[in-house]
């Protein structure tokens, strides 16, 4: 999985998306170094992106496996029916769940503040 990179909104209404641990110069001149977030903070998002992804192949893989098993013992009726119903459950009510979840816990992850180095000092 690649690392998620840090969004910086720059004062002059730039938005950057730098990996960790680099430096970007923004248009209006401010150069901003994502190396000043703790690295225990951002292992902490990378965990939860981790745990997310982990979780969502787990219920792929699961949903994958019972299709299998109902055609390997040769009952393909219940196959025509469990794939259309597996999909509108996970359209109509996991997925709507699993994104307010997921969106409720990255909200809780921590904000920085950076500070810009060079270019102007007065926000634009």
């Amino acid at each position: 999985m690649a690392l998620p990179k840090v969004t910086v909104a720059c004062h002059c209404g730039e938005r950057l998306q730098i990996p960790y641990g680099e430096r970007q110069r923004c248009r209006c001149g401010r150069t901003w170094d994502t190396g000043q977030i703790p690295e225990a903070d951002y292992q902490a998002v990378l965990d939860t992106a981790r745990r997310f992804r982990r979780n969502e192949v787990a219920f792929a893989l699961v949903a994958l496996g019972l299709v299998a098993t109902l055609i390997f013992i040769g009952r393909y009726a219940p196959v025509y029916i469990t794939i259309p119903v597996f999909i509108l459950v996970w359209i109509r009510w996991f997925r709507p769940w699993w994104r307010l979840r997921k969106q409720a816990r990255l909200r809780d992850l921590p904000v920085w503040n950076l500070r810009s180095e060079g270019g102007p000092d007065t926000p634009g």
